[in-house]
């Protein structure tokens, strides 16, 4: 495992990143802002290595950037209708920072602060684990929320993201990694063609503003239905108001139970890129053969 200077934050700290795992399989590259991968490096169907992962040239633009690009979002990712919500009968009002709504944690979520390197270890596998503590009232939120999120690449070709969390008092905690995929590489256009599966029976409808209105919509005849493989631009166009609403596909899908093992069980969600014409073009990595795992304990 490599750890090396990724540049300063205005306030002086410091930025490191640090890359896991080796040639010729995947190697994850992390910094500590936000705990945000800046390359997914992975070998293709022919053994080419080359990035999936959308990135930024520096910290510079990381920091100014606002799609929290490949980055921890929290405390809560999604929307909070009117940026407040009740719990055991208090009212929190929160960070304001969507047209009246709480997106992804408030104006300074997760994305935006360097996270603690708490572990990093190249054996038995290479391992980064990473720790943020969101004090009382963070942008609203109640309780002191102590965070840790472990990468590791496991068997040479799967990242496995878990994250940890644990409040002093009773909270609301949605924590996700934000990391925009193109299989076929950065600027080699949309992913469209990209076909993928989703072992979800139902997700979440949204109203106009994208806040899920709490019905579980079987995917059943609709544009969401993913349970067998659809490229991604096959049905967007499609005369369905969820996907005007989103201007396409942004919404929580509701998946099955998924009882295996955590390293033996199907995939939850794949994503395969078709074969290109000419090998001229960036690397076309087949995702089929890669399994990125995220898990919880909160």
């Amino acid at each position: 495992m490599l750890a090396r200077s990724y540049g300063t934050m205005p306030d002086g700290t410091p930025v490191e990143l640090f890359s896991l795992g080796k040639p010729p399989g995947l190697v994850a590259h992390v910094i500590t802002y936000g705990g945000t991968i800046v390359r997914l490096d992975v070998p293709d169907r022919d053994g080419v290595a080359g990035n999936v992962v959308l990135n930024l040239r520096s910290l510079e633009d990381y920091i100014a950037q606002d799609a929290y690009l490949c980055a921890i979002v929290g405390r809560y990712a999604n929307r909070i209708g009117g940026a407040a919500f009740r719990l055991d009968g208090n009212k929190y009002r929160l960070s304001d920072n969507d047209n009246g709504d709480c997106l992804h944690g408030g104006q300074v979520g997760f994305n935006k602060y360097v996270w603690q390197v708490v572990e990093w270890r190249d054996a038995p596998e290479p391992r980064l684990t990473l720790r943020h503590v969101s004090p009382d009232g963070d942008q609203g939120f109640p309780g002191t929320l102590k965070t840790e999120v472990t990468y590791t690449v496991i068997g040479g070709g799967t990242l496995a993201i878990d994250f940890r969390a644990e409040a002093d008092r009773p909270t609301v905690l949605n924590l996700i990694n934000h990391t925009y995929f193109n299989l076929a590489g950065p600027g080699s256009g949309d992913v469209l063609d990209h076909k993928v599966t989703i072992a979800a029976e139902r997700f979440t409808p949204t109203n106009a503003q994208e806040i899920p209105t709490g019905e579980l919509k079987d995917v059943t005849g609709t544009p969401f239905d993913f349970r067998e493989p659809y490229a991604i631009g096959a049905r967007i166009e499609n005369d369905d108001p969820q996907l005007k609403y989103a201007h396409g596909y942004d919404h929580n899908f509701v998946l099955a139970k998924l009882h295996a093992p955590r390293r033996n069980s199907r995939p939850a969600a794949t994503s395969r890129q078709p074969a290109v014409s000419s090998r001229s073009t960036p690397p076309s990595p087949d995702c089929s053969s890669i399994r990125a795992i995220i898990s919880t304990d909160l």
